[in-house]
């Protein structure tokens, strides 16, 4: 009887646990629910421990530019930017994150996709002559990947002195930066951030300089 009424004790105890812990379940369920309906960016953080962060933020809070703009000034030896588009409204951002990177003394490798409208063309052309000095002396380097009307760049991906690294969905637009629902994951982990920079570095090989591109436009 003794051993029966410890059992049914138990039994009782873990049914009062499961309760409390759907309950629990139900009331997060909710809190994300909510939050979601005002999430327009979730930002993730990974470390080597596996431990998830999710952040829903409200719009103009810039959670994915900060880190951006963080990562670049972080930068002592190399930034490396994989960004497939620029609009004018994110050509700011874009020559800020060169600038923090460059000023301390970094190296810095920028990759977008294949420009094809003129509007893409005449941003590429500004970003080039902006820092034309920093790309003849080597402190700069500007590639595109992709051939006109087909595969490029889709990737958006920056790499700190291959320690840390941000993959998100944003290119460097006013919206995406402001207003979009966009996601982000940055990760300290060595492992990752290894093969992300192995990727960059194999991608960027195989990438165009914008002479290039436009030399190919102008052979049409």
């Amino acid at each position: 009887m003794t051993d029966l009424g410890s059992t049914v004790d138990k039994y009782q105890q873990l049914e009062e646990l499961n309760l409390a812990l759907n309950l629990r379940i139900a009331e997060l369920r909710q809190h994300l629910a909510e939050a979601e309906s005002r999430a327009v960016q979730l930002y993730v953080t990974l470390d080597d421990a596996t431990n998830v962060r999710l952040l829903p933020v409200r719009d103009y809070d810039g959670q994915i530019r900060d880190e951006l703009m963080n990562l670049a000034r972080q930068s002592h030896a190399h930034l490396r930017v994989a960004i497939p588009y620029v609009t004018r409204g994110g050509y700011r951002d874009l020559t800020a994150l060169t600038t923090f990177a460059l000023e301390p003394g970094a190296r810095a490798s920028v990759m977008f996709r294949r420009p094809d409208s003129g509007v893409d063309v005449r941003i590429h052309k500004s970003f080039n002559s902006d820092f034309r000095r920093q790309i003849e002396i080597g402190k700069l380097r500007v590639r595109y990947m992709g051939q006109e009307g087909r595969n490029g760049l889709h990737a958006k991906v920056v790499i700190s002195d291959s320690r840390e690294a941000l993959v998100s969905s944003a290119n460097l637009t006013g919206y995406a930066l402001t207003s979009n629902v966009e996601v982000g994951l940055a990760t300290r982990s060595t492992r990752i951030v290894h093969a992300l920079t192995v990727w960059f570095d194999t991608v960027f090989e195989q990438a165009y300089t914008l002479d290039a591109v436009l030399a190919h436009n102008g052979a049409r």
